[in-house]
This record gives structure tokens, sequence and C-alpha cells, in this order.
């Protein structure tokens, strides 16, 4: 696929628009960081973890909801522990203490397992059986991996394979239920995007601009590579057909040749 030649660029000005659930999902991230004042309009809080180390408290993730077992549960990433709550009540229904700190990657849920990143330290990549309640760490993990784990970028979950990118530009393909590795490459350059998947490629863009394409499925290997000026720190976007790309100065948006 040559995107570069199809390329069209534009400037936007415009504020982002946020949906309802976007809103209601990053407020309730938000509350489980500590406990303040009640109030009419905060349906709950609960504390995360009750320290005055403020390295403890740090975590960048968006968490994700999920139904498992019969019940809904939101499982929030953070510095040490990942926590699922009760979205109703914030009743805490267990947590996985894996070390770690600096958390940004969003937890992924499929194959009957949570998928979490610890970044800084920890286990590195890890999935859970989101089972149980209370301290599940001795009985839920289901496996761990350092291999090709980064610190900011979020997986790909492609069924029962799941792709990350390193900080310092290794894409490796994980079994998604055994946590062995199956493929790994050096892309090159660093990376703070997330990949995304669309019509069976990934697309993995690093910080120097330069994007990197590779299939989605076995075997697995990079068909392209393209470059844009600036760099990229912002994951893409995929919507009707387009690859949106925004480096330091422009918003990319990239089609097919007619």
């Amino acid at each position: 696929m040559r995107i570069i030649s199809d390329m069209r660029h534009f400037s936007s000005r415009s504020r982002p628009r946020w949906s309802s659930w976007s809103l209601a999902l990053l407020a309730l991230a938000g509350l489980c960081a500590g406990r303040g004042p009640a109030r009419a309009d905060t349906p709950w809080s609960e504390f995360r973890r009750p320290t005055d180390d403020g390295d403890a408290k740090k975590a960048y993730g968006t968490g994700t909801v999920i139904h498992a077992l019969g019940r809904e549960q939101i499982v929030i990433p953070s510095a040490g522990a990942t926590i699922a709550y009760d979205p109703s009540t914030g009743e805490e229904l267990w947590r996985v203490n894996h070390g770690g700190m600096n958390a940004s990657a969003r937890p992924l849920f499929g194959n009957g397992l949570v998928y979490l990143n610890t970044a800084a330290g920890g286990m590195k990549t890890l999935a859970v059986r989101p089972e149980g309640s209370g301290d599940i760490t001795g009985t839920a993990v289901a496996w761990t991996s350092p291999q090709g784990s980064g610190s900011r970028s979020s997986q790909l979950l492609l069924g029962e394979r799941m792709f990350h990118v390193g900080d310092a530009g290794t894409a490796t393909v994980l079994d998604a239920l055994t946590g062995k590795a199956v493929w790994q490459k050096r892309l090159g350059g660093e990376f703070s995007s997330s990949p995304v998947v669309a019509e069976g490629r990934i697309y993995c863009p690093n910080q120097e601009g330069q994007t990197f394409v590779v299939t989605a499925v076995e075997p697995y290997e990079v068909i392209a590579e393209n470059t844009l000026d600036e760099g990229c720190m912002a994951s893409p976007a995929v919507y009707d057909g387009a690859l949106y790309l925004r480096t330091k100065g422009h918003l990319y948006k990239i089609v097919k040749s007619e």
C-alpha cells in the first residue's frame, strides 16, 4: 500500500468533541485516584492506594469496562496494582499487585483474560483471569512476559495473538493464551504512540516520523515504511476508510488511490 503519495494534510483548530461515555469513563478513572469530600453529583469515590508517595499514585491509562462471570467490572490500571471495581457502587472486586509505575496502556479483554502492562518495572506484560475477590495475584495470573514490553504504547489484541511495540522500537507478537513470543522484529526509532490495525495491516508510527506497516496475520512481516516530517507522538485513528496521523505540526488524512 502506497500511502505517502496519497497524503493530504490539513491543520485543525477546532475543539475536540467528546462523547458522554468517554467523559463518564474519564471521570470515573479520575475518582479512583483518591477519596475527596462527598458531593451530590459524585455517585462514589474510592481510595485506590492510600499513600503519601506521589510516585506510587502515578498512572495514565484509561480504564476498561468488561463483562465477565456474570458481572460488569471496570478495570483501572495504576502504579503497583490494577484494580477492578463494581461500576455501580465503587466496591473493589479484585486487585493484582503486579508492581511497576507510570502505567499508560489501556487494559484489554479477550479469551477470558484481562491483559495488562505495568510500564516501568513490575511484571511488564501479564494476563489475568478476572475472577475471585480481594488480592488475586497468587491465584489468577495466567502468565507474565517481559519480551518487547514498553511503557507508553498500548497493545493490540488480535484474536489469540497480542501485538505491541517497545519504547526502543522492537515489535513483538505474543501468543495471547500462553505469553510466549511468536515473532519479533526491530523496527527502529523511539515509540510513544500506540499501533492501530485496519484491513489486515498494523500501522506503527514512531517519534521520528516513520510509519511501519506490518501484516496483522502470520507470517508477520514489515511490508511498507513511510516517513512524515516532525514525528508522531499521538496514536493514529481510522475512520471511514481513511487513516489519520497527527504529527507535531500537522494532521494528515491518508486514503487509498482512486
